[in-house]
């Protein structure tokens, strides 16, 4: 007879299940260079949950973790480290919707000016990213990082990006110089004014086999009809208004995030998400 197997309790603790992300009230720098302009708006309008398996979740936290250690290792090389951490810079465009935060600034990098400042960007790849990166740089390896880089640089009025990259399988580490371009961080933001500004979800890149659309948080509201999230900014009632506030045309008063969250009882979705 064939025994039960027992039931890993711990693991099942640990591992099993998703983990909710806390919607961003504001459209990210960091994702205006993507391939899918619709996933930025469902993004921003919270169109719909945003769940993540805890293995996933503990990988945004890795680069949260080699970042620390990174800046670490700088300070006690010699190089300034400023508005890391806990002291990060915000970078808001003139609407008060799109923002970003970078991962810091450096001074004193050998072979520069010392009073020269660069941006500083961090990020984790696994070591077939990695070896690709290396090969081919990372305007075609991660073309959304090149975006954010030049976009952090041209908001801060910086000439330089140090770009650090650390492969998560071997430990080995790359640090890569460019300088700004400001037709990217043109670019990028006009993306990003375009999305906010839309009165309709931007059109779809692909169809459901699309690589880019099969493995996209979004796949279940762009492609099989799930249901859209109730939420104010789904709700034909709301406006987007300035200093990256949200108001009601029924209540005339302004939302907060906890508001926006909740919808109300005279909620009535967009049309354009029907």
């Amino acid at each position: 007879m064939a025994k039960i197997p027992q039931r890993n309790l711990l693991n099942e603790m640990l591992e099993e299940g998703e983990v909710e992300q806390n919607p961003r009230e504001y459209l990210g720098m960091s994702s205006l260079a993507g391939q899918c302009k619709r996933k930025m708006w469902y993004d921003f309008r919270w169109c719909y949950d945003r769940r993540v398996p805890k293995r996933i979740e503990r990988l945004f936290r890795r680069g949260d973790y080699e970042e620390s250690v990174l800046i670490k290792d700088m300070i006690a090389a010699g190089i300034k480290c400023e508005y890391t951490g806990d002291n990060q810079y915000e970078f808001c465009d003139r609407t008060g919707h799109i923002k970003g935060h970078p991962d810091g600034r450096l001074s004193n990098v050998p072979g520069f000016p010392p009073d020269q400042k660069h941006l500083f960007e961090a990020k984790t790849m696994k070591s077939s990213i990695f070896v690709s990166y290396l090969k081919n740089g990372l305007e075609k390896t991660y073309p959304v990082y090149w975006g954010q880089a030049h976009t952090y640089m041209g908001e801060w009025n910086l000439d330089s990006c140090i770009f650090a990259v650390v492969n998560k399988d071997t430990d080995q580490r790359d640090f890569t110089q460019f300088n700004y371009d400001p037709v990217v961080h043109r670019d990028c933001m006009s993306v990003g004014f375009d999305v906010l500004t839309s009165e309709y979800p931007p059109k779809k890149i692909g169809e459901k086999t699309w690589y880019v659309c099969k493995t996209c948080s979004a796949k279940g509201i762009c492609h099989k009809n799930e249901p859209i999230k109730k939420t104010c900014r789904t709700c034909k009632n709301v406006n987007i208004e300035e200093n990256g506030k949200w108001s009601c045309e029924l209540f005339s008063e302004w939302l907060s995030k906890d508001e926006q969250l909740a919808a109300c009882s005279e909620y009535e979705i967009e049309e354009c998400l029907n």
